[in-house]
């Protein structure tokens, strides 16, 4: 089945999370000229799938991630709660539920690692923080809002942005800007100010933004934090006091155009996701979709970032399935090719990712994320990285 979101959820559509383990890396500028970028893939077969059953349940699905002895834990915003599943994909715990309360959660956003320690943030801003093995260890608050958690890095440092959409006028598209902090106790280091989503008044006051427009993306490595408007060419890799360490250029992309088969899909999956509701009242719902709603030409030049377990940014391509809030579950039909980076800006490889299969997490052997079955609900795959 599909899954609705709540139109708070869609507000809160810049929260990413992602954060991963240290490796030493080279110093800026020491990349070399007869470097060439190698091509990755994955096997065929994955090395683990879980699929949900009778007892299985992660829908609504809010992360994944692979802990050192090859097992996995499972966000589920529909259940509140964190399943993890051993090497042979057996469920042997279930931790979390909904609640305020110590290791409770307000609904689940996002999951993910940092280290050793997973963090999960609710739908309040709460970011939760545990051990790998499920034990619990503290909340942190909301800083402020509107300021979203990007992630945490290896000295416990939190990387924040915060959405300025002053200048926006009404019936007139103006393209807002996004700041980024990093945060440790009480010192603040400004990452710079990053152009994103163009956005324009309502009448209610309240700004709108263009589905499938080039926005701002974010990737939080232990040390690092890359950051680049998809609606051009370059990624940006700051270190721990905002210097610039290197910029990943994507030689050769090409912007991506909205299709009027993009835009049909994301009328479509109203009623997807809603296969309960009365025919009427989801094409009148349809139809104030239509009014109010205003594409993008462009969906721009790449699409998510993802900070792997081993410290490499890999940048994915432009999907409509970053521009669909209706539901959580949307996988690329067609195969995909990453790039893959270190944060000097040097290009360690292309990679080429299976149809039906969106990219969560990666490592230095392995690629993890979801595909859909026939009825649209969640199961999680683990390939095995094939490097030559």
């Amino acid at each position: 089945m599909r899954h609705i979101v709540s139109w708070a959820c869609i507000a809160s559509s810049f929260l990413v999370l992602n954060t991963f383990a240290f490796i030493p890396l080279p110093k800026s500028g020491t990349m070399t000229s007869t470097f060439r970028p190698s091509d990755w893939s994955v096997e065929q077969r994955p090395i683990l799938r879980i699929a949900p059953n009778d007892t299985i349940d992660f829908s609504l699905f809010a992360g994944l991630t692979r802990l050192a002895d090859g097992s996995v834990v499972v966000a589920s915003d529909a259940r509140n709660n964190l399943q993890f599943f051993d090497t042979n994909g057996r469920r042997i715990k279930i931790v979390g539920r909904a609640g305020h309360g110590p290791g409770e959660f307000d609904g689940i956003w996002k999951m993910s690692r940092s280290g050793d320690t997973l963090v999960v943030q609710d739908r309040s801003g709460i970011a939760h923080l545990f051990l790998a093995t499920g034990v619990f260890l503290r909340s942190d608050p909301v800083i402020s809002n509107p300021t979203n958690l990007y992630g945490y890095q290896r000295d416990g440092s939190r990387i924040t942005g915060t959405l300025d959409d002053s200048k926006a006028r009404e019936g007139t598209w103006t393209r807002a800007s996004e700041s980024l902090q990093r945060r440790r106790g009480a010192a603040i280091t400004n990452l710079g100010d990053f152009p994103t989503l163009e956005l324009t008044r309502t009448n209610s006051g309240r700004p709108k933004s263009k589905v499938y427009a080039p926005r701002n993306r974010v990737a939080v490595l232990s040390q690092y934090v890359c950051a680049g408007y998809s609606g051009g060419l370059t990624i940006n890799c700051y270190d721990s006091q905002g210097r610039k360490f290197g910029t990943a250029t994507l030689t050769g992309a090409k912007a991506v155009p909205v299709t009027k088969e993009d835009e049909e899909a994301y009328f479509n999956d109203i009623y997807e996701a809603n296969v309960g509701d009365s025919r009427e009242r989801l094409d009148q719902q349809v139809r104030m979709e239509r009014e109010r709603r205003t594409f993008s030409k462009s969906m721009g030049y790449f699409g998510n970032l993802v900070a792997s377990r081993d410290d490499l940014l890999w940048v994915g391509p432009p999907s409509n399935a970053d521009g669909r809030p209706f539901v959580t579950n949307v996988v690329p039909s067609a195969q995909t090719t990453w790039r893959v980076f270190r944060p000097d800006g040097t290009q360690v490889a292309a990679v080429s990712l299976p149809a039906r299969f969106r990219l969560v997490e990666a490592g230095s052997d392995y690629a993890a994320g979801i595909t859909t079955d026939d009825v649209g609900a969640e199961v999680v795959l683990v390939y095995r990285l094939k490097k030559r």
